[in-house]
C-alpha cells in the first residue's frame, strides 16, 4: 500500500463515487488517470500541488511499473491497479486547495513595473529554449514593437487586440475572441489553452480588484463549454479550474506575487516556467493581458 501525501480538491471530489478508470498517459513526472467523470487526475512524483493532482512522497517509485491503458479501480479510499497489485491510498492525504486571498493589491504603477520586470526575466530564461508559438508575443508589451511595421501573426493580433480592448474600454473580452485561441499549438495543453488559463485565473481569483464591465460568469461559462468541444480534455479541465479561481500552486504563487506579494520574488519565475514545457510562459501571457485592466481599489 502506498500512501499519498496530498490530493487536490477536484481530484478528491472526483473519487467520491466508485468507478473504473484507466491510465491515460505517462510522463517523467507522473501518470494521468481517466475515469467516467469529466476530470483527469494526475498522480505525481513531484511535490507541486494542484486541484487535479495527487502527490506521492519523495523518491516514491511506485508509478514506474504502470503503463498506458492499464485499468484502475477508483474509490473514496484511493486507487487500485489490479494488473500490478499497486494500491494508492488517499484516506489520510491532505486535501489541497489554494489559500484564500488575504492580501491587498499593490498600486497599479507598481504592478505594471513588476510585470515588465518579470516579462524581461522570462525572455532571458526562455531565449532559444522555448518552442511556444506565443513566444514572440512577449515583445508586444513594448510600444516600440507596436509601432514597428512587422506583420503580426493571427494569434498575435488576437492577443494584442484583447489587451487593447480591455485596457482602453475596461470591458471583458468577447467570448468568441477568447475561444478562437482554443487548441492553438500542440500537445496535451496547447499554447492557446494555457494562455486562456492565465487570463481566466487572473480575472476570477482577483475579481474583487478588477471590475470590468461585462458578465464574468457568462464569459466563464461560454469559454468552458467551448473548451470541452474544441480542445483536449486536460486543457478543458484546467480552463474550468481557472474559471473557478483554481490552479497549480506555481501559477497561484506567480499571480499573487504580481498582484500583492512581497516574497518569492527570486523563485516564482523558475517555478512558473517548470509548469510544463512552455505552459508556464503561455499562462504568464494570459496574466499580462488580465493585469492590463485598471484596479478598482488603489493602495
Amino acid at each position: 500500500m502506498t500512501e499519498a501525501k496530498s490530493i487536490g480538491c477536484i481530484a478528491f471530489a472526483s473519487q467520491s463515487t466508485p468507478q473504473q478508470g484507466m491510465v491515460l498517459g505517462k510522463t517523467s513526472r507522473g501518470i494521468f488517470i481517466r475515469s467516467f467523470s469529466k476530470w483527469l487526475v494526475f498522480i505525481s512524483n513531484e511535490s507541486y500541488q494542484s486541484p487535479l493532482t495527487i502527490t506521492l512522497h519523495e523518491n516514491e517509485g511506485a508509478l514506474q511499473k504502470l503503463k498506458e491503458k492499464m485499468p484502475v479501480r477508483i474509490s473514496p479510499t484511493g486507487f487500485a491497479f489490479p494488473d500490478t497489485g499497486l494500491e494508492i491510498s488517499t484516506q489520510n492525504s491532505l486535501v489541497w486547495q489554494p489559500q484564500k486571498l488575504n492580501a491587498h493589491p499593490i498600486p497599479t504603477l507598481e504592478r505594471q513595473s513588476r510585470l515588465e520586470n518579470s516579462l524581461h526575466r522570462i525572455r532571458q530564461r526562455v531565449n532559444g529554449t522555448s518552442h511556444s508559438p506565443l513566444l514572440p508575443s512577449l515583445n508586444m508589451f513594448h510600444n516600440a514593437y507596436r509601432r514597428s511595421t512587422q506583420e503580426l501573426s493571427s494569434v498575435q493580433s488576437t492577443i494584442l487586440g484583447l489587451q487593447e480592448e480591455m485596457d482602453s474600454s475596461n470591458h471583458l473580452p468577447n467570448a468568441e475572441t477568447v475561444t478562437s485561441l482554443l487548441g492553438y499549438g500542440s500537445g496535451l495543453t496547447p499554447s492557446g489553452d494555457d494562455f486562456i488559463v492565465g487570463l481566466l485565473l487572473a480575472l476570477n481569483r482577483w475579481k474583487g480588484i478588477f471590475a470590468p464591465s461585462g458578465d464574468l460568469n457568462t464569459l466563464n461559462y461560454q469559454v468552458v463549454e467551448s473548451a470541452y468541444e474544441k480542445t483536449t480534455t486536460l486543457s478543458a479541465n484546467l480552463i474550468e479550474c481557472a474559471a473557478s479561481g483554481l490552479a497549480d500552486e506555481r501559477l497561484i504563487a506567480a499571480l499573487d506575487w504580481l498582484m500583492s506579494g512581497n516574497s518569492r520574488d527570486s523563485d516564482f519565475v523558475d517555478e512558473l516556467l517548470s509548469w510544463g514545457n512552455s505552459s508556464g510562459m503561455d499562462v504568464f501571457m494570459g496574466f499580462a493581458i488580465a493585469l492590463s485592466l485598471p484596479q478598482t481599489n488603489q493602495s
